[in-house]
């Protein structure tokens, strides 16, 4: 028996790390070949900033919340956690992001950390409120809003994100825009909506 259970907690672990891996925030800029892929407009660069709150306005560490797209706004079917950048340590805590996505339309699913095993984890990620937005393809960079995620408890460790609000930081993304970005292209801004 002990056996068994010692190879379940390795198991749980290695999921658990490769979750963490993939779902973390990286830092950096494009690469040169991403950046073809946007100048081809085989993909856009889209940013958004994750702000998170719990109570009576405690903040929360935006990197806690993952980003998920599902393929349709059915509440239940398949949703994908997908990568997002940061482009410096500094940008990240302050919870804007950037992650490369191909023309068309996305349904946008935001969640706390894991606490439960990866299935449940997935599963529950179906049933969460969807936000939409569609992006052309003659846009390198699109700007997709502010989300300002509330959950339930002190870390959204219930993983419901119960409700957030999509703001509008169009100043502060064209600043970021132009410091960082400026050799992509131009800014535009498509609000995520429900």
């Amino acid at each position: 028996m002990s056996i068994l259970s010692n190879l379940l907690k390795f198991i749980s672990l290695v999921c658990f790390l490769i979750i963490l891996t993939s779902c973390s925030a990286r830092f950096g800029l494009p690469t040169k070949a991403q950046k073809r892929e946007i100048a081809r407009g085989d993909n856009a660069l889209v940013l958004l900033r994750i702000k998170a709150e719990h109570g009576n306005g405690i903040k929360i560490n935006p990197s806690w919340i993952s980003v998920g797209i599902a393929k349709s706004q059915i509440i239940g079917g398949k949703v994908k956690l997908i990568p997002h950048r940061s482009i410096s340590s500094e940008l990240s805590k302050k919870g804007w992001t950037f992650l490369l996505l191909n023309p068309g339309l996305h349904y946008f699913v935001f969640q706390g950390p894991q606490n439960t095993n990866a299935f449940s984890h997935y599963y529950n990620l179906r049933y969460h409120p969807r936000w939409q937005v569609n992006i052309p393809s003659n846009y390198p960079i699109v700007y997709i809003g502010t989300v300002h995620c509330f959950c339930k408890d002190r870390g959204c460790m219930t993983h419901y994100v119960n409700q957030a609000i999509i703001e509008d930081e169009e100043i502060k993304a064209d600043i970021i825009t132009r410091d960082f970005f400026h050799d992509i292209g131009d800014l535009h801004k498509i609000l995520l909506d429900k």
